[in-house]
């Protein structure tokens, strides 16, 4: 077994799919992920779109985990406080619904997450380049009784910084069709580097490169701090480097 299949495995039982009724009455499927504490992380455009120049949310018509399709409760919703971070985290009851032993392989008594690379933004440099990701989400498959988990291996192909946006966005070698928004993109040794936001798109039609560009995990730390309680998995030097960075 390959070294991705096993971070496959050990990642699946931490992935979420989000089912909701977009402005057009349509369902759409977007990829979330526990990281600790109950906390689900997805693009913010999964819950909320921008229509006529106004922001509108989405229904969340179901939250599910993967592993056993147990539903979730939203209790929260946090944003980054620069609408242009295409980021959320969901407050849910994912760590109070214990997996059956059927579904699970692990005699840990921790829920599973998945683990954030303290990564930011300036540490991101030409070291990445080239270096094996996975990628995880629900695309649509034509013919399909319903969505299904999709997971690829792929590459990071370039850092990018955009005009639309902060923070530095990883361009990775997998096309992200609708469903893998939200999704995770998890380094050769097992750790969330970033979050799925778009494919490449020109002149407002998508480019058939068959690259998608997935945002830091800084902004995703922000996030992290400015909702109380801060989590318990934030490290104290990565919590006093974002703290001045934010207060600065």
């Amino acid at each position: 077994m390959s070294e991705l299949s096993k971070i496959y495995l050990k990642t699946k039982p931490c992935i979420v799919k989000i089912i909701i009724r977009n402005a057009d009455g349509d369902l759409d499927v977007g990829t979330g992920f526990h990281i600790g504490d109950g906390l689900v992380v997805t693009a913010r455009h999964v819950l909320r779109h921008m229509i006529n120049d106004e922001e509108r949310d989405n229904e969340v018509v179901s939250i599910e985990r993967e592993l056993d399709n147990e539903p979730l409760q939203i209790d929260q919703i946090y944003v980054h406080a620069d609408n242009r971070v295409d980021l959320a985290i969901l407050e849910t009851d994912f760590n109070t619904k214990p997996f059956p032993q059927r579904v699970v392989n692990s005699r840990s008594s921790r829920m599973p997450f998945l683990k954030i690379a303290w990564t930011l933004d300036e540490w991101l440099d030409d070291d990445f380049i080239l270096s094996k990701v996975l990628i995880m989400g629900y695309p649509g498959i034509p013919q399909s009784t319903g969505p299904f988990l999709v997971t690829a291996e792929a590459e990071v192909n370039a850092l990018i910084d955009t005009y639309n946006g902060p923070h530095r966005h990883l361009v990775i070698s997998s096309l992200a069709r609708g469903g893998f928004s939200g999704g995770p993109v998890i380094s050769e040794d097992g750790y969330l580097l970033g979050i799925i936001t778009s494919s490449l798109y020109g002149n407002y039609k998508p480019e058939e490169t068959g690259f998608c560009v997935a945002i830091s995990v800084e902004p995703l730390c922000h996030i992290l701090i400015s909702r109380k309680p801060e989590p318990t998995f934030l490290e104290d030097d990565i919590l006093r480097k974002l703290r001045r960075r934010m207060e600065s």
